[in-house]
C-alpha cells in the first residue's frame, strides 16, 4: 500500500472495504467519540428545557406567594411608605421573606432530585446497560443558585409593583 499523505487510518479503511465481501469498517473509537457527542447533546438539550420549566415553576410560585403577602399587607406596606421607607427598602423586607421561604425548598429539591437519581440507576440497570448515579457537586451548586436566581427575578418584578404602588391609598383601604 502506497501512503499518499492519507492517514493510516484512512487507508486501512479503503484497503478492507475493497474487498467484495466486507460492507463496512467502523473505527471503534470514532463511533464511541460520535455517540458521547451526540449523547452529550441530547443530555444538554434535555437538562436545559427541564431547568427552564422548573425555573418558570419556581418564578411563578415566588409571584403568586409574593402577590398573596403584598396583597395581605396593603396597609402595612403603606405605613412603611408613610415613615419614609423607600420602595427598594420595601421590596427587600419582601425579598428576604421570599429568599427564606425559598431556601428550604432548594434544600428538599436537591435532596429529592438526588434520591431520585440514584432510583432511577438503579431502576434502569440491566445486564445490557447501567447508568451511573453520580451528580456532580457542581451540578447541585449550579441547580442552587439557578434557583435563587429565578426568586430574585420574581423579586425584581415586585419591586416595580411596590414601587409603582399608590400608597395613599393602600392607607385608606378598610379590612
Amino acid at each position: 500500500m502506497r501512503n499518499n499523505g492519507a492517514p493510516l487510518a484512512e487507508l486501512e479503511r479503503r484497503h478492507v472495504t475493497s474487498h467484495a465481501s466486507i460492507g463496512a469498517v467502523v473505527d471503534r473509537r470514532r463511533a464511541l467519540d460520535q455517540f458521547e457527542h451526540n449523547f452529550g447533546s441530547l443530555m444538554r438539550a434535555t437538562s436545559l428545557f427541564l431547568v427552564g420549566i422548573v425555573g418558570l415553576v419556581a418564578f411563578a410560585a415566588t409571584m403568586n406567594a409574593q402577590d398573596v403577602a403584598l396583597s395581605e399587607r396593603l396597609r402595612e406596606v403603606g405605613t412603611l411608605r408613610v415613615l419614609g421607607m423607600s420602595p427598594a427598602r420595601v421590596t427587600y423586607v419582601f425579598g428576604l421573606e421570599a429568599l427564606i421561604l425559598a431556601l428550604p425548598g432548594v434544600a428538599l429539591g436537591l435532596a429529592g432530585g438526588v434520591y431520585l437519581s440514584e432510583v432511577l440507576s438503579l431502576l434502569y440497570s440491566t445486564e445490557i446497560i447501567r447508568l451511573p448515579g453520580f451528580i456532580a457537586p457542581t451540578a447541585l451548586t449550579l441547580a442552587s443558585v439557578l434557583m435563587l436566581g429565578f426568586v430574585l427575578i420574581a423579586v425584581a418584578f415586585r419591586w416595580r409593583a411596590i414601587s409603582r404602588m399608590h400608597w395613599r391609598g393602600a392607607l385608606s383601604v378598610k379590612e
